[in-house]
């Protein structure tokens, strides 16, 4: 019997979870070169739910789920979870009506050459 499972991010209901992480997995998640992990399946994780990690030492950083691929030799009770960082919200600026005139500070005003 096949118990992979593929789940797409358009399926996730977002939740936050918060993870302790070793110093050297951080190092390696916050420099890009890790993009994974391999965890205890025991918490619900779904893809695009965001992920708290804390390190020892004081390090932390915000991640979203991307993918979770379950099964594939994987011992029971285990996925691995793969992240993308979390993407600022759009800034959002107040419309107006057509063009406006800018406000120049007073000291720009008097620059000389």
């Amino acid at each position: 019997m096949d118990n992979r499972q593929h789940v797409s991010i358009d399926q996730a209901a977002p939740e936050l979870h918060r993870l302790k992480i070793d110093a050297q997995p951080m190092s390696d998640l916050l420099s890009g070169n890790k993009t994974f992990e391999i965890r205890n399946d025991d918490r619900g994780f779904s893809v695009g739910n965001h992920v708290h990690l804390v390190c020892a030492d004081g390090r932390e950083t915000d991640r979203t789920i991307s993918h979770i691929p379950r099964g594939y030799g994987l011992s029971d009770g285990l996925c691995v979870l793969s992240y993308r960082a979390i993407s600022p919200p759009p800034l959002r600026l107040p419309r107006s009506r057509g063009w406006q005139k800018l406000q120049t500070p007073s000291c720009a005003t008097n620059w000389t050459r």
